[in-house]
Parts: C-alpha cells; structure tokens; sequence
C-alpha cells in the first residue's frame, strides 16, 4: 500500500493505518482467527477457520462498494463462509482478487503486482 499511496515502508504502524484512511480504504482480514502452521495459506487447517464478523461490518459501513482480496484463500474463504450469510446488498459488492503480495508468491514479479494492486485501488 505505502508503493500504492506513496507513504513509506518504514512509517510506523498508525502512520500507516493513517494514510490508508485517508483513501478511505479499510484493512480487514477475511479470517478472524484460524491454526496453520508457518505462515503459508495452504498450512492453514481448514475446520478450525472463523470468518471476521462481515455482516456487522456492511451493517456499519453501507458504503463499501469493492472488496479486493490479497490472494486466493482470502477469496475461497470470503464466498464459502462469509458470502452466503449476507443480505442481497452485500452480496452485491464488487469482488476482486489479486495476486498476493506475499514474497512466497514469487512467480509474480513485484512490479507487476504492484501496476495490478494500482490499478484496481486507483482505477488506473
């Protein structure tokens, strides 16, 4: 996001949290809470899975309008257990993956990544 909006890596977390607020863009994970081990999304155990409580959130803020997921599991994980429990308006909401920003997802090059994540956030 700091190559995106032009704020710096090394801005502190709030500084950053800031800055995309200013854009209004909102950073929420898809999943609450889940066990895996490591880090990789294809280490995550698939029972033990909680989706963030979506419906609260398009109840409080009604004017999300696109939903862009850093990748595929956030996406799977979003239509199969956080899509169905929606209203109709909210089902509505533009869907849009993008390639992780993960270093693990390394056969994507960065700048490509990057024109990709600009271009959805920017409209570019």
């Amino acid at each position: 996001m700091g190559c995106v909006f032009g704020f710096s890596e090394n801005a502190t977390y709030i500084e950053k949290i800031a800055a995309l607020k200013v854009k209004k863009i909102a950073l929420w994970d898809v999943m609450r809470s889940c066990e895996r081990s490591g880090s990789l999304d294809t280490n995550i155990k698939q029972g033990t899975i909680e989706p963030n409580d979506f419906v609260s959130l398009f109840q409080d803020y009604t004017n999300i309008v696109m939903i862009l997921f850093n990748g595929v599991k956030a996406e799977t994980e979003y239509k199969k257990q956080v899509l169905p429990k929606l209203s109709v308006e909210a089902q509505e909401i533009k869907l849009l993956r993008l390639p992780s920003t993960s270093p693990a997802m390394a056969s994507i090059p960065f700048d490509k990544k990057l024109g990709l994540w600009s271009k959805a956030i920017n409209g570019a």
